[in-house]
């Protein structure tokens, strides 16, 4: 039975069109399956390019919370950062009033002030948390006012900072907008997107052990892949960042390694986007390895841009660092893309080898050429991969069946937070 409807306010770093990853369009995606479900949601964003031209959206977007600065080494003032907490508490405390939503989610929290979850644990609203990215584990060399009151200052900064904590003043600060302690925080409803990522935060003790898991969704393909069997399967494909730990590298020496053994009708596209420097080493990369005319760097403007993913016949997931979870080998396997992936992180959950996937070990170019050629030669093994690859994209990886699990993690919320609060919690929250 679905969850009754619900008025739902949901906190989040960025928001479509202004994405800067496909968590994000994973939010948004949810968001529309549960307001045809009937739940009245709210999404209260960052200010993030707000300055550019945006399409007016179906639902309320509130683009309100400055994002946090970068630190890069920098120190900055007291007072631009405890007016960032203060300024973010506020609006949620703002929102709250407005909207008295009956649960808040806080999906994508990097850049976002933890004032928000403080703020919303003393509202006397349920709350769930949405992990998918290590924002917590990162939380103390990337967070500026945790980095302010605990991390290293320059030596004027350093006195402020002593001053500070001597005094009443300072010592109330920190109890309403919490530097630290994340361990306090009342997380006791979180959700992964993978059950490694859960375990690494288990593994720092920032998640309780019947945290549930909830894996992306995807929908069908707009266009299925018709392989030409006859043509030959030599059409390779590449999506993600372009940085060494999606590791685009080990694809592109793959690639090298087939023209090595004879195998010169094989091309690469790499859809993505990274930094200059890094996008100019595998430009030099290519060049060379005389490839310019079989390996192709797709650089995109943006995360809405995707390849058209029946226009090839594999998909190389060569990421060797944990993963979250592998959108694209999910969006590949619903356009029965075959997938040659490496095991590191979220990739486990999704990957059996030689079921509905091959698999190759991280970083190494010759075992990936292997695959690729195993794949490639083998038309019943291909069919059977695809196969069983997109029915399980229909069942467990749905949007229907995933929001399902959504709904049961908010219901879930809502039941335990009324036996450990009482029922008249809630209504005390506006008053």
């Amino acid at each position: 039975m679905s969850m009754p409807p619900k008025r739902i306010l949901h906190v989040t770093n960025y928001y479509p069109p202004h994405a800067v990853g496909s968590y994000e369009r994973q939010a948004e995606t949810l968001i529309n399956a549960l307001e045809h479900r009937g739940h009245q949601v709210r999404v209260l964003t960052s200010t993030h390019f707000t300055n550019r031209y945006a399409p007016q959206l179906d639902r309320p977007v509130f683009r309100e919370l400055p994002l946090q600065p970068d630190l890069k080494g920098k120190a900055f003032a007291f007072k631009q950062l405890y007016r960032l907490e203060r300024d973010h508490a506020d609006c949620l405390t703002r929102h709250i009033s407005q909207f008295r939503p009956e649960i808040i989610v806080f999906w994508g929290m990097s850049g976002l002030c933890t004032s928000l979850v403080w703020t919303a644990a003393r509202s006397g609203i349920p709350m769930v948390l949405a992990v998918y990215d290590f924002w917590m584990l990162e939380h103390d060399t990337h967070n500026p006012w945790h980095c302010w009151w605990y991390g290293r200052l320059p030596f004027t900064a350093n006195l402020i900072r002593s001053w500070m904590r001597n005094r009443s003043q300072g010592r109330r600060i920190l109890r309403k907008y919490p530097a630290g302690e994340l361990h306090k925080l009342p997380l006791n409803t979180m959700f992964f997107c993978s059950n490694p990522l859960k375990s690494i935060y288990r593994g720092q003790d920032l998640a309780p052990v019947d945290a549930a898991v909830l894996p992306c969704c995807v929908d069908r393909a707009e266009s299925l892949a018709s392989p030409n069997f006859d043509r030959g399967l030599r059409r390779l494909l590449f999506v993600g960042r372009l940085n060494r730990d999606k590791d685009p590298l080990t694809a592109i020496r793959a690639v090298e390694e087939l023209r090595h053994r004879g195998q010169v009708d094989f091309s690469l596209d790499l859809y993505g986007r990274g930094d200059l420097a890094y996008e100019n080493f595998l430009h030099d990369k290519i060049r060379k390895s005389q490839l310019s005319g079989s390996i192709v760097l797709k650089t995109t403007a943006g995360e809405e841009e995707e390849p058209r993913w029946a226009s090839y016949d594999m998909l190389v997931f060569t990421s060797r660092y944990p993963e979250p979870f592998p959108l694209s080998s999910l969006k590949a396997m619903s356009a029965r893309v075959p997938v040659v992936s490496t095991l590191e992180g979220g990739s486990s959950d999704l990957i059996r080898d030689g079921e509905n996937a091959l698999t190759f070990r991280a970083g190494d170019h010759r075992d990936l050429a292997d695959k690729i050629i195993k794949l490639a030669d083998d038309i019943d093994l291909y069919e059977k991969l695809t196969n069983k690859a997109f029915d399980l994209t229909q069942t467990r990886y749905s949007i229907p069946v995933v929001a399902d699990g959504l709904e049961i993690i908010l219901q879930r919320a809502i039941e335990e937070h009324a036996q450990s609060t009482g029922s008249g919690s809630l209504q005390r929250a506006f008053n």
